[in-house]
């Protein structure tokens, strides 16, 4: 991939902000270090594990197992190649994993957290999780292959019996109110 087209999409995207900024603040970052400055609303600043703790809050567990496959999928690459075939064949992969990081590295200085910070993490997650996925579906290893199709049939249903709870409940409350 070369470097300079995505450069130039870049500047050619945030050219015409970074002119704005410049002409109405002074410095054309002024915004991005007040962010960093926060303003807290109603009470103490969150700390920094915050979006750690309530991640699945947001996102589902099955997420996680799956960028935990993912993981593996790049650590036996790199096992069995070189530095230069992995930038080649994983740059895709390399890129998503940076922007969570330099998402969570961004949103945690902040002193203000809302769980609602983290739905654009939404795209590089599935992305990497779906990636993940077809890893360990594609395997030729036919228990392993077993294993995994059995632990992710025994999350879709630990994920869906809350809801099936519900289904079976009427749906509309024939209990006196207390009114």
């Amino acid at each position: 991939i070369d470097f300079s087209y995505l450069a130039l999409g870049f500047i050619i995207i945030m050219l015409p902000y970074f002119v704005w900024a410049q002409i109405t603040q002074g410095f054309f970052l002024k915004p991005f270090l007040l962010v960093t400055q926060g303003i807290i609303v109603g009470g103490e600043p969150e700390p920094y594990y915050y979006y750690f703790i309530n991640f699945f809050k947001v996102y589902h567990f099955l997420i996680l197992v799956a960028l935990l496959f993912q993981f593996i999928k790049i650590t036996i690459s790199l096992k069995n190649k070189s530095l230069k075939n992995i930038k080649e064949k994983h740059f895709f992969e390399i890129f998503l994993f940076l922007w969570i990081i330099l998402f969570f590295i961004y949103f945690i200085i902040l002193p203000h957290k809302e769980l609602r910070y983290i739905l654009p993490l939404a795209p590089p997650l599935f992305l990497l999780s779906s990636i993940g996925i077809d890893f360990i579906l594609d395997l030729k290893i036919k228990i392993i292959k077993f294993l995994s199709y059995m632990l992710f049939i025994i999350i879709l249903i630990i994920s869906i019996y809350p809801s099936l709870q519900r289904i079976s409940l009427p749906i509309i409350n024939l209990d006196k109110s207390a009114e």
